[in-house]
């Protein structure tokens, strides 16, 4: 079996913008963390429900030898702190 080698990138997020793609990336996760709306390539991701809890997150993720080509754009919607994490998953050669 022919095994990989991969690595993640972790951001966190607090502005509106659009986030460059690793040119190796097979995945991405982005979790809201804050207390308003996070909306990822228009995917509307709600907030912590509680205190100390976390907020929705979704994932895009390939198969193997796949990598992910598309964008990664970010917003958010009115509140007092907007926040999101964003993980990236890459092969490294």
């Amino acid at each position: 079996m022919n095994k990989k080698d991969y690595n993640v990138i972790v951001i966190t997020v607090t502005t509106q913008e659009e986030i460059e793609v690793h040119k190796h990336c097979n995945g991405v996760t982005v979790r809201n963390l804050g207390n308003t709306n996070v909306f990822i390539n228009g995917i509307r991701l709600l907030p912590a429900p509680g205190i100390g809890l976390s907020g929705e997150s979704v994932e895009f993720s390939g198969n193997e030898d796949e990598f992910y080509r598309g964008r990664i754009q970010i917003s958010f919607g009115a509140g007092v702190t907007p926040s999101a994490e964003i993980t990236q998953k890459f092969y490294v050669n």
